[in-house]
Formats: C-alpha cells, sequence, structure tokens
C-alpha cells in the first residue's frame, strides 16, 4: 500500500514570507533503465511527474523574493501561486504512484 502525498492545508501567512524547501531530485541511469521496463502510458505518467517538479522549482523561483540552494522565500501575496502549484504537482507525482502499482513496480 503506497501513502499518497497529500496536499497541505496550511494557513497564509498574514504579514512576511512563507520559507519553502527547494525540491531535489536524481534521474539516475538506473531510473532510466527501469522506465523502459514501464508501458508507453506508464512512461508518460512518470515523466510529466517528473517534469512537474521540475516546472515547481522554476515556477517558484519566479515568484519568490529570495532564494538559496535550499530554500525558496514567498511573499505572502504569493500563498495563491504555491497552493496551485503545489497542488498540481502533487496531483501529477499521486498518478505516478498509481500507475506504477498498477504496472507492480512500485
Amino acid at each position: 500500500m503506497s501513502k499518497k502525498i497529500t496536499k497541505q492545508e496550511a494557513q497564509r501567512p498574514i504579514d512576511g514570507f512563507l520559507s519553502v524547501g527547494r525540491i531535489h531530485r536524481l534521474f539516475s541511469e538506473q531510473l532510466a533503465a527501469d522506465l523502459g521496463l514501464l508501458e508507453r502510458d506508464e512512461i508518460d505518467v512518470v515523466v510529466n511527474a517528473l517534469i512537474s517538479l521540475d516546472g515547481m522549482n522554476h515556477f517558484l523561483e519566479n515568484i519568490s523574493s529570495q532564494t538559496s540552494n535550499t530554500r525558496f522565500l514567498l511573499p505572502s501575496e504569493a500563498w495563491e501561486d504555491f497552493q496551485i502549484v503545489n497542488s498540481t504537482t502533487a496531483d501529477a507525482l499521486n498518478y505516478a504512484v498509481q500507475a506504477l502499482e498498477f504496472s507492480g513496480e512500485v
């Protein structure tokens, strides 16, 4: 049984900033080889999830006030944008996990 990625039900910061950790993912040669074992539709879902992670990082970089190697500092005005990108990325990851569970690869 897998653990579903949940959307955080946090409250918007009143004044100030929200600190968000930067996502670091690894795409190893083994992962690339394992993708070849999947069906075409499953590969599409998994690759979409990986692209979503990269897109989330780029999006957060664009709306942040400050960035470091490990964190984004978002102004409170960017809260709704953060919630949207967080939700869509979680959905993409959940679809990938479901596809892998269905194929028996998880």
